[in-house]
């Protein structure tokens, strides 16, 4: 599959089968994190912090057991247009692990957003390409993903990075500095999954 861009005032646009959507210049907004999102458990202190707040919180994967792919695509509880699996069976993540590695490398900083060069895929490539340093984390359920999703009555599309612990599938968005986990919104349909 080939992605078709244009641009057009400092606009780009991709093509997914016969539709055309606009690029989503900017991270997953507060109100799909607010709604979805989940918190990442670092200690004790922020467990028990956490009590107020509604997020929930991704739990420590406890298992080594493998995720096939017919058990990924049942996390992800939709299908996607195009799926690439690079491995038949893969370890569930540890969302804590992922998300200290991100932070590590510091990927939502390690280049301003720069249209049309360095821009939300470059960000999740990148993200990916971070996963893919060790081997404890590039044995997990990581990828990359394509979603669109209507706002302001506009179709768009972005690309951010995606994970499966052992009982969820969550999507990230490495432009956004918080790194927050979220579950798939309703509205997002996935076009490329790529792991």
């Amino acid at each position: 599959m080939i992605l078709q861009n244009t641009y057009e005032e400092k606009k780009r646009f991709v093509n997914f089968g016969d539709e055309t959507f606009e690029v989503d210049q900017f991270p997953a907004d507060k109100t799909t994190l607010d709604k979805y999102g989940y918190t990442i458990p670092t200690s004790w202190w922020s467990q028990w912090w956490n009590t107020t707040s509604k997020k929930k919180v991704i739990q420590k994967n406890k298992s080594n057991q493998k995720l096939t792919i017919d058990d990924i695509q049942w996390l992800i509880g939709r299908a996607a247009l195009h799926q690439y699996f690079g491995d038949a069976k893969t370890y569930p993540a540890d969302a804590k692990v992922l998300i200290y590695a991100w932070r590590k490398a510091g990927v939502a900083v390690v280049q301003p957003y720069t249209f049309p060069d360095f821009d939300c895929e470059d960000f999740a490539f990148y993200g990916m390409g971070v996963w893919h340093k060790t081997i404890e984390t590039a044995k997990v359920a990581t990828f990359i993903i394509w979603v669109t999703y209507p706002r302001g009555g506009e179709q768009y599309a972005h690309a951010l990075n995606g994970f499966c612990t052992q009982k969820f599938f969550f999507l990230v968005d490495p432009q956004d500095r918080s790194y927050t986990p979220f579950r798939l919104p309703k509205n997002y349909k996935i076009q490329v999954l790529i792991g």
